[in-house]
């Protein structure tokens, strides 16, 4: 006759662990919610074991975990995990992109990019640019006349263009472009 634990084996084998297929957090099998988390906590338990964690420090488990997930696991089986992943989309990704975004802001990159739109078919006025540049990163609601940032992921915006007098310092000390003066006194 078999024992308890080679039942449970043998069980595994017929039903293996399988995510949900739109939402990487829940398991889809098994079936019932007291199995999945069973296996979940069996989970982490046997990876203290593995990997030096304890009940009060469960770091070195997860962190055996994820060097495993991110070495073991395809770029695109990763792409399914992340994006299926509400946690980690809404209260991660944003938290992550925000430091890149504010960098680039500040970038060589951007400085050029913002120097292209102040000068793309013609010097544009003040005024333009700063509706372009209020308009790239600026949306109004539907319900309400108020204006808020645009966002990729929540606490991620899109990067923003110089203020105007940003834009033109960076052109004043590094394009070489001739100074132009106001003339219209000749005019009148």
């Amino acid at each position: 006759m078999f024992s308890t634990g080679k039942r449970k084996i043998l069980k595994r084998q017929r039903e293996p662990t399988q995510i949900s297929d739109t939402n990487s957090e829940v398991l889809s099998v098994p079936k019932t919610e007291i199995s999945s988390r069973r296996r979940k906590k069996e989970t982490l338990e046997s990876c203290k074991e593995v990997h030096g964690g304890t009940s009060d420090n469960k770091k070195p488990a997860l962190d055996g975990m994820w060097v495993t997930l991110v070495n073991k696991a395809s770029p695109k089986q990763l792409i399914d995990y992340v994006a299926n992943s509400s946690k980690i989309v809404n209260k991660v990704l944003g938290s992550v992109v925000k430091s890149p975004v504010e960098s680039f802001e500040i970038s060589n990159d951007n400085s050029l990019r913002s120097g292209k739109v102040l000068y793309s078919n013609g010097l544009l006025s003040k005024e333009k640019y700063k509706a372009i540049r209020s308009n790239l990163s600026m949306s109004c609601s539907i319900t309400s006349k108020q204006r808020k940032t645009i966002q990729l992921l929540k606490g991620a915006r899109i990067p923003k263009l110089l203020t105007y007098d940003k834009v033109k310092q960076y052109i004043e000390s590094n394009w070489n472009v001739a100074k132009v003066h106001n003339l219209s006194w000749i005019m009148t």
